[in-house]
C-alpha cells in the first residue's frame, strides 16, 4: 500500500493508542472515511490520490455515494441501512467510482454515544468477480440525473442504441458491453455515469458538451472491430430547466428514460426531448388532454396477476395491472410509458383514481384479494387521500380484501403527507406494500418512514440472485431489513423453479411472476 504521511508528535499514551488504532485500520483497508448524519464525508484519509487522482481533503463535505460506482448504489443503500439498524456493517463488496471500478470491501461502525457519526473502511479486493456488471442500470442513471438537477449542476444526457442487438450471440454481446462500458467511462470523464438502460440501449450522463456523433462513431468502430456492422443511432437530451422546477424536471426525465428504454432514440426525438425538457412540455398539451379524456371515459382495462405463497404456491392475492387502450394519434410504446407520461404531466391522481374505482368494481364481482398500485405523487396528496379513504369507508365489504402498492416511479416530495396516508390506511386495516424495493434510492427511507405490511423486491435483484454470493447477499439483506420492520417479502419476476427455490431459501414468503401465472381475469369474476 502506498505510504501515508503522518505528523510526528511527542510520544504519549494517547498518541500511542491513536497510532495503534490507525495502524489497525490501515492494516485492513486503504481508505478511511467518517460520515455525518447526512452521509457526508467529514474526514477522509488514505490513498485517495492513487484511487481517484485527488487528495482526501477534496472529498470532505461531499456525499459518501460519490466514492461508489452508480451501478452499485442499490448495494450501497442496503449496506448503509444495515449499518443503521445494527450499528455495525460486516464487509460488503462494492466498486469505486473510478475508471478502473476498483472492487473494495466496505465495513463500518456506528457507536451509540456518537449519534449519526459513522466510520467506514474500504479495502481493495484482489480482483472483480467475472459476473460483476460494468454498467449502471436505468434506475441508477435516473438517480444520478436527479441528484444533479437538485444540486443545480450543469449536465447533459447522451443516448444511443445498437440495432439488432438481440440477434447477436451471447458471447458477442458480453464482449461488446465490456468494450462499450470502457469507451463511455473514457469519453465521459470524471463524474460521468454510464448505463445500459435496455438491451442494446445505452446512456451517458456527463457535462453539457457530450458529443453524441463522436460517441456513435467510436461505438461503430468497436462494432466493426468485433466483426459486425450493426447500425448505431443516438440523440442527446439537454438538461436546461428553462423555468421548469427541479422536481417537475425529474419527472420529465423519468419519462424520457422510459421512452428511450422502450422505443429507442426515435421515441425520444418524437417526444421533443432532444430539444430540451421545455420542448417536451410544450408538445405534451394535446397528448395530455387525450389521456385525461380516455381515463374519464374508462378507455382501459385491468388484468390481474397472481401473487402466491412460496411454501405451497397457493394464491395469496392478485395485483391489478393497467392496460390502456390505444389513443388515436397519441401512441405509447407500453403501459410503463403511459404511466410515466401521466406522472410527468400532472395526471397521476386522475390515473390512480380511475384504476382504483375500476378495481373496486371488479372486487364486487369476485371474492379475491386485490392489490392496487398508487403513485407516490398521489399518496402525498391530501385531496387524493380524502378520495381514497372515502371510497374505502363506503365499501366495508372489500376492506379486508384490498391492498395498496406504493410505487416509486415518482419521488415523494412530502414524505410526511405520504406517511399520513399510509398510517390512515393501516388504521383502516388496509395493508400497504412498498413496490420495487431496491430499484430506487428512496425506497430505504420509505421503509423507515412508512408502516408497510409488505415489501416487493425489484425483479432485477431476483434475476441476479443465482449468479453469486454477492448478488444473493443483497437479497438476503433486503429480506432482513423488511422483516426487521415486521413486513413480509414478495419477490417479483420469478420465472423459474430455481429462482423460486432461491427466494424461499433467502426467507422470501411470497412470489410473483410468469412461473405462477400470467395476468388475466380476476378468478371468480362474472
Amino acid at each position: 500500500m502506498p505510504s501515508i504521511q503522518t505528523v510526528t508528535a511527542a510520544p504519549s499514551a494517547a498518541s500511542d493508542a491513536l497510532d495503534r488504532f490507525v495502524g489497525f485500520a490501515f492494516a485492513a483497508a486503504d481508505l478511511l472515511v467518517e460520515l455525518d448524519g447526512d452521509r457526508r464525508i467529514v474526514f477522509a484519509a488514505g490513498v485517495f490520490r492513487e484511487r481517484f487522482g485527488r487528495q482526501p481533503a477534496e472529498f470532505e463535505g461531499k456525499p459518501f455515494a460519490c466514492l461508489i460506482a452508480p451501478e452499485d448504489f442499490g448495494g450501497l443503500e442496503i449496506a448503509l441501512c444495515q449499518l443503521g439498524n445494527r450499528g455495525r456493517l460486516a464487509p460488503v463488496t462494492l466498486r469505486l467510482a473510478n475508471a478502473e471500478r476498483t472492487l473494495v470491501a466496505v465495513a463500518g461502525l456506528r457507536l451509540p454515544h456518537r449519534s449519526g457519526v459513522t466510520w467506514l473502511t474500504l479495502a481493495r479486493m484482489p480482483a472483480a468477480p467475472a459476473d460483476v456488471p460494468s454498467l449502471a442500470g436505468a434506475p441508477q442513471l435516473q438517480n444520478a440525473v436527479e441528484a444533479r438537477l437538485l444540486g443545480g449542476e450543469p449536465c447533459g444526457l447522451g443516448l444511443f442504441e445498437v440495432g439488432g442487438w438481440a440477434r447477436l450471440p451471447d458471447t458477442a454481446r458480453r464482449d461488446l458491453q465490456r468494450d462499450i462500458a470502457a469507451l463511455l467511462r473514457e469519453m465521459g470523464g470524471d463524474g460521468a455515469v454510464a448505463a445500459e438502460m435496455a438491451e442494446g440501449r445505452f446512456g451517458l450522463l456527463g457535462g453539457d458538451a457530450i458529443d453524441v456523433p463522436a460517441l456513435q462513431h467510436h461505438v461503430g468502430r468497436i462494432l466493426r472491430a468485433a466483426g459486425t456492422g450493426q447500425p448505431v443511432s443516438g440523440t442527446r437530451i439537454p438538461m436546461e430547466l428553462a423555468g421548469i422546477g427541479a422536481r417537475d424536471a425529474m419527472r420529465v426525465v423519468r419519462f424520457a428514460v422510459a421512452c428511450f428504454a422502450t422505443g429507442g432514440a426515435a421515441s425520444v426525438q418524437a417526444g421533443g426531448f432532444d430539444q430540451g425538457l421545455r420542448s417536451f412540455l410544450d408538445r405534451a398539451e394535446a397528448r395530455s388532454a387525450a389521456v385525461l379524456s380516455a381515463l374519464r371515459r374508462g378507455r382501459f382495462r385491468l388484468v390481474f396477476e397472481p401473487v402466491v405463497r412460496l411454501s405451497d404456491r397457493t394464491a395469496h392475492h392478485f395485483e391489478a395491472l393497467l392496460r390502456p387502450y390505444p389513443i388515436v394519434g397519441h401512441d405509447f410504446a407500453n403501459t410503463q410509458e403511459y404511466v410515466r407520461f401521466a406522472e410527468a404531466t400532472g395526471l397521476a391522481e386522475a390515473l390512480d383514481e380511475a384504476v382504483l374505482r375500476r378495481a373496486l368494481q371488479a372486487m364486487t364481482q369476485a371474492p379475491a384479494r386485490v392489490a392496487v398500485n398508487i403513485s407516490g405523487l398521489s399518496m402525498q396528496s391530501p385531496v387524493f387521500r380524502k378520495l381514497l379513504l372515502g371510497l374505502i369507508d363506503n365499501r366495508p365489504d372489500i376492506r379486508d380484501r384490498l391492498m395498496i402498492e406504493l410505487t416509486e416511479t415518482a419521488d415523494i416530495d412530502d414524505v410526511q403527507s405520504a406517511a399520513e396516508t399510509v398510517n390512515r390506511l393501516t388504521d383502516a386495516r388496509i395493508p400497504v406494500c412498498l413496490d420495487d424495493f431496491g430499484a430506487g434510492s428512496s425506497a430505504f427511507q420509505y421503509l423507515k418512514e412508512f408502516k408497510v405490511a409488505y415489501v416487493k423486491i425489484d425483479g432485477s435483484f431476483v434475476r441476479k440472485a443465482q449468479s453469486g454470493a454477492r448478488e444473493s447477499g443483497f437479497v438476503a439483506a433486503m429480506v432482513e431489513l423488511a422483516h426487521g420492520v415486521g413486513a413480509q417479502v414478495i419477490a417479483e419476476m420469478v420465472e423459474t423453479d430455481a429462482q423460486a427455490a432461491t427466494m424461499a431459501s433467502l426467507g422470501v414468503e411470497l412470489g410473483q411472476g410468469w412461473l405462477f401465472g400470467k395476468p388475466g381475469s380476476l378468478p371468480g369474476s362474472l
